[in-house]
């Protein structure tokens, strides 16, 4: 059985300074915050169909949709640098073969 992959390749980190704009297209699908646009310069960091997961280190991905939405606005309010993380979205390469039955 394989192991699952290391969190660290399924979550990026992106540092904000205080009141900092997020630059992100955000949209809500039922609960979760999904990326729809992202800058040039966070491609290696976010990309598209990726989900909003922690406002600087709480998990959010369980929390309704406002909450998490608060939490956001509260950190980009703060005079402090935030963090959010975004979990990656399932992504495959390759060519599929289908069988016939």
């Amino acid at each position: 059985m394989d192991a699952p992959p290391p969190a660290r390749r399924l979550d990026h980190s992106i540092a904000f300074n205080a009141g900092a704009e997020l630059g992100l297209l955000l949209k809500q699908v039922n609960e979760w915050a999904i990326v729809l646009a992202t800058p040039n310069r966070w491609e290696s960091k976010v990309r598209v169909g990726d989900v909003l997961s922690a406002v600087d280190g709480r998990p959010v991905l369980l929390e309704d949709y406002e909450v998490m939405f608060q939490l956001v606005v509260e950190a980009k309010l703060r005079r402090t640098p935030y963090t959010l993380t975004f979990r990656r979205a399932p992504f495959h390469r390759g060519w599929l073969q289908c069988h016939t039955r």
